[in-house]
C-alpha cells in the first residue's frame, strides 16, 4: 500500500511539474531525432580508414562511435599493433565528447582535461558530421604520426558523410515530390 502511495505521489508530481514547464514555453517537444550510422555505414568508415593508410604503407586500426560515443565498429589491420585498437576508440570516442576533431583539441591535452581517463587528443580522431548532427566519429592509430593517422580517419568520415549527403538529397526530392502530387478527393 505504501509503495503504491509513493507511485501515485511520484506520478502527480512528475505529470504537474510537466504541465508547468510545458505551460512556460509551448515550444517544448517530448522528443527528439538522434541520427544514428548503421552498421554497414560505420564498417564501410573503418574499411576506407584502413586501406586509405594502407595505400600510405601503414598497418592501423580504426574504431567507429555512435553519437554518444558507443563503440560500433572496430577493425584493425593484420599486422597493426595492438595497442592502436585501444587508441583508435579512444581518438574516436574524444571527438565525440568534445564535438570536435582531436586535432583541433591539441591544446588541451596537457591540461587536467586532457589527461582524464579515456581522453586521447591525439590526431586521428575525426567526425562523421553533417550539418550540426554529429552522426558518430572515427579514431584510427597506428602510422607512427598523427597527421597520417587524421588523414585516414578523414578519408572514413568523408565516405560516410557524403552518402548522408546523398540519402539528404534523396528525402528532400522525395518530399518536394510528394507535395507537387494532387491531393486526391475523397470519394462518397
Amino acid at each position: 500500500m505504501k509503495n503504491k502511495k509513493q507511485m501515485a505521489l511520484i506520478t502527480l508530481a512528475v505529470t504537474l511539474s510537466t504541465s508547468l514547464f510545458a505551460t512556460e514555453d509551448s515550444a517544448i517537444k517530448n522528443s527528439i531525432t538522434v541520427n544514428q550510422l548503421t552498421l554497414a555505414s560505420a564498417i564501410q568508415a573503418a574499411q576506407v580508414s584502413i586501406s586509405t593508410c594502407r595505400k600510405n604503407g601503414f598497418q592501423v586500426s580504426a574504431s567507429v562511435v555512435d553519437g554518444s560515443g558507443q563503440v560500433q565498429v572496430v577493425l584493425r589491420d593484420t599486422t597493426a599493433s595492438a595497442i592502436s585498437v585501444e587508441l583508435s576508440k579512444k581518438k574516436a570516442t574524444t571527438a565525440v565528447h568534445f564535438r570536435k576533431n582531436t586535432t583541433q583539441l591539441a591544446d588541451l591535452s596537457d591540461t587536467a582535461v586532457g589527461r582524464s581517463e579515456g581522453v586521447l587528443m591525439s590526431a586521428g580522431g575525426v567526425l562523421i558530421k553533417l550539418d550540426d548532427d554529429i552522426y558518430g566519429a572515427v579514431g584510427v592509430s597506428g602510422s607512427f604520426g598523427g597527421a597520417t593517422d587524421d588523414q585516414c580517419a578523414t578519408a572514413g568520415a568523408n565516405a560516410i558523410i557524403e552518402a548522408l549527403q546523398k540519402d539528404k538529397a534523396q528525402i528532400k526530392n522525395l518530399e518536394t515530390t510528394k507535395s507537387n502530387e494532387p491531393v486526391a478527393e475523397e470519394q462518397k
